[in-house]
């Protein structure tokens, strides 16, 4: 199943989200991904930038866009798809603001995405293989099984594209057509579970998502790491973590999550709030900030944390 005409010229847009982004990282990024892609857009979801920005962000080929509030990762997404669409481009490729491109990463995506639409995939995204630079680790495909989630990680030896249930935003290479035919992120989750809601939503639109093992890139994934029985256990903060949980009771409401992510949930939630409770400190705060979380996703109050007292009914 294709999409797109083979004949068509490629045009890719990277779209770039900032957030108080150290200009060191931001100048790194550019470096590497300037000579890959044909527009960059910077989507500054920075409180009061705009004029405060590194004159670099703005040098040809460059776009930014300082949104003036924190409005979350999926709205300063979205602000960069539409305007990626608007100008005619092909292909969108998302990034973070911490993340490097060696150079042929982005080439090495595209043939991994002709190859599959060769063999008529209905491919909706494809993504690198990423090195995390705290650990070193690769990161693991993704593969949502009754009462279970598995995550095997990329064989070093893979040559060939590998599937997985959803690809981390970060990295990941979308036609626009698909992103047309899907929809663009769901705003009110803010900042976690995004890049997770969208390829489970493309899936059960009959969309597959990818790992191009012959494309990699460097990424900082969590706040920290404990050793939990040997194993290293990503951590995030308390407020983070809030995200991650009101998130995932949200998102059970969503039929296009599919039956197997929502069978799993219940034991991963529980496995999850005990090790990021229990092995985390502060452990009080983070207690509470769970059943808020939980009380808040199940109740539809998304957007922006906000302290207790001022979320509306």
């Amino acid at each position: 199943m294709m999409f797109e005409n083979e004949m068509t010229p490629t045009s890719v847009a990277a779209i770039v989200v900032l957030f108080h982004p150290p200009p060191g990282s931001v100048r790194r990024l550019l470096a590497g991904i300037r000579e890959q892609v044909n527009q960059v857009w910077l989507i500054d979801n920075t409180p009061a930038m705009g004029e405060a920005a590194d004159p670099e962000w703005k040098a040809a080929g460059v776009v930014f866009r300082a949104l003036g509030e924190n409005r979350g990762i999926a709205a300063a997404q979205n602000a960069g798809i539409r305007e990626a669409l608007a100008a005619g481009s092909t292909h969108v490729l998302l990034l973070d603001q911490d993340s490097f491109l060696p150079p042929g990463t982005v080439e090495a995506l595209l043939a991994g995405e002709r190859r599959l639409l060769g063999r008529g995939m209905a491919v909706a995204a494809v993504g690198p293989v990423f090195v995390d630079e705290k650990t070193g680790l690769r990161n693991k495909t993704h593969h949502h099984r009754w009462l279970r989630l598995v995550k095997p990680f990329v064989p070093a030896e893979a040559t060939e594209p590998l599937e997985t249930d959803w690809l981390i935003a970060s990295g990941s290479l979308v036609r626009s057509e698909v992103l047309m035919r899907i929809g663009l992120m769901r705003e009110e989750l803010f900042i976690d579970g995004v890049d997770m809601e969208w390829g489970l939503r493309a899936r059960s639109l009959g969309l597959r998502s990818f790992i191009v093992p012959t494309a990699r890139i460097s990424h900082s994934i969590g706040d920290a790491f404990i050793k939990l029985l040997g194993v290293s256990v990503m951590v995030h903060s308390e407020v983070r973590n809030y995200y991650m949980a009101r998130n995932w009771m949200y998102l059970l409401r969503l039929r296009t999550m599919g039956a197997r992510w929502r069978s799993g949930l219940p034991l991963h939630l529980a496995k999850f709030l005990l090790v990021h409770t229990w092995f985390a400190t502060p452990r009080h705060k983070r207690a509470t900030l769970f059943v808020r979380a939980l009380w808040d996703g199940a109740f539809g109050r998304m957007g922006p944390y906000r302290p207790w007292a001022a979320q509306k009914p």
